[in-house]
């Protein structure tokens, strides 16, 4: 699981729809 509040993996977002996105 990705927390892009993190800003560890920026490119990878986890979307409202439960899918991995990129930036």
């Amino acid at each position: 699981v990705f927390n892009d509040n993190e800003g560890l993996m920026r490119v990878m977002y986890k979307r409202a729809d439960g899918k991995l996105g990129l930036y």
